[in-house]
């Protein structure tokens, strides 16, 4: 006798990010869609939500205009020798900036701006996409890491290498030259990537082009999303009564995971921050249900979600993020094998079976 076919379990997914606009081209948005086509290998329905949670602003407009000038100079014939040897994008906001003061240039200039003619390295595959479709992108071969990296560390490692293995092969005299880098910041990062490379002999040039800010709608976001889920959760039949949904929460940063907690321990859905009250992840993997004692008092603005706080689940795009909520002492479910969409949503499923 045939077994009756398993009963699928609905999941809610928030993406706490900014998605790309128009919705259908955002890659999350797709990749969710693509294993709602392919039901077979999964046994959950995945409800996406997009919660903006940080608002990014260029800056040092005017210095990163006449880096990327020099970048694009170099690589004409009579030009001098290139200012730096490389340049370094961890983000596609650095690579958003970088875009601008390329339409900039273009704008001002008499003549079409040459193609790069200097390596760019990036990490993974999403800031190597952002690059390509730049008005001006680096030819495909120039640029490097986005296959080896996931991570800033695993960036620094792999430019350290690229230059060691170039210089290997060159005249003694040509090796007393220490590669220079142009790299390519926001307003809040680890110094991962600057140690390596000094320690690497590898001279550098930060430049801040970005900051972040958290959005002024993400509270009000957030409670939406929230009662989107417990209306959901009302209107279910009989046969889902003691099969609760899952919430995961999918958070792409340590600053962007920051501003979100900060909310979601304000409606008692997780337990209070480490540094005031000590909080550790249960041994089945769950964090522990907040109390009356040790949670915030929800206010009239706050509303008190604390019923939800067994259902919450958090998936992480990386290892730095990963590393971000345990140090918050709450447990992390799920985490993306590369920081891409498709990486994530498999995570996500996996960890839902």
């Amino acid at each position: 006798m045939a077994e009756p076919p398993k009963k699928r379990q609905r999941r809610h997914l928030v993406l706490v990010r900014t998605p790309k606009h128009p919705l259908e081209k955002d890659p999350y948005h797709l990749a969710a869609r693509l294993a709602a086509q392919q039901p077979e290998q999964n046994d959950a329905d995945l409800e996406l939500h997009h919660l903006a949670i940080l608002e990014t602003q260029f800056c040092n407009q005017d210095k990163l205009r006449s880096a990327v000038e020099q970048v694009h100079a170099a690589a004409a014939a009579d030009s001098d020798p290139p200012t730096w040897d490389g340049v370094v994008m961890t983000s596609a906001r650095s690579v958003e900036a970088y875009c601008a003061a390329q339409r900039d240039l273009a704008h001002s200039a008499d003549r079409p701006l040459p193609a790069p003619s200097i390596p760019f390295f990036v990490v993974g595959h999403p800031t190597c996409t952002a690059l390509q479709r730049a008005p001006c992108p680096p030819c495909q071969e120039q640029v490097f890491g986005a296959e080896e990296s996931g991570t800033g560390e695993r960036l620094a490692e792999y430019i350290v290498q690229h230059f060691h293995a170039a210089q290997s092969g060159e005249p003694t005299s040509s090796m007393k030259k220490r590669p220079r880098l142009l790299y390519l910041t926001g307003d809040k990062n680890r110094d991962t990537i600057p140690r390596r490379l000094a320690a690497g002999n590898i001279d550098f040039d930060p430049l801040q082009v970005y900051s972040t800010s958290p959005s002024p709608a993400f509270a009000t976001n957030l409670d939406a999303v929230l009662a989107g889920v417990e209306a959901t959760a009302a209107g279910g039949t009989e046969e889902d009564e003691g099969n609760d949904e899952q919430v995961w929460f999918a958070l792409f940063s340590p600053s962007g995971a920051a501003e979100c907690l900060a909310e979601m321990r304000k409606r008692r859905l997780i337990p209070p921050s480490p540094t005031s009250t000590p909080s550790h992840p249960t041994t089945n993997g769950s964090h522990p249900f907040p109390s009356e004692s040790d949670s915030p008092s929800p206010t009239p603005s706050n509303p008190d979600y604390s019923h939800l706080a067994a259902r919450i689940r958090f998936a992480a795009i990386g290892p730095v993020t990963e590393q971000f909520l345990h140090e918050q002492a709450l447990p992390v479910h799920a985490v993306a094998e590369k920081p891409e969409p498709s990486a994530l949503l498999e995570a996500v499923l996996r960890a839902t079976t």
